[in-house]
């Protein structure tokens, strides 16, 4: 599969890795994973994927990540630092804390 699907640490954050031509079975595999990865009580997670390695055009990758909504949310901010993803989720996670209180 041209895809490796890892939770580096404790945050609630999945890093898939896409190598070669990445087809709409190998996503469902990379969601089905991702699910896997969750731990009890988690609403949800983060996925950050990156295809920089992967041989699918841009517009096929993104009408494959669209395609799969039953597996969770396609809203795709896209980062380009490791940095500026950590950050736009600790902002994400204070406005539901927020929103929460209310």
């Amino acid at each position: 599969m041209p895809a490796d699907v890892t939770r580096p640490s404790d945050k609630a954050v999945v890093i898939a890795t896409l190598t070669g031509h990445v087809t709409l079975e190998d996503m469902t595999e990379v969601y089905a994973q991702t699910l896997d990865l969750m731990r009890p009580g988690e609403d949800f997670v983060y996925r950050i994927t990156d295809a920089r390695q992967a041989d699918s055009n841009f517009a096929d990758m993104l009408k494959i990540l669209m395609m799969r909504k039953e597996y969770g949310g396609a809203t795709m901010p896209i980062y380009f630092e490791m940095d500026e993803t950590y950050h736009h989720i600790d902002i994400h996670r204070q406005n539901r804390n927020r929103q929460m209180q209310v």
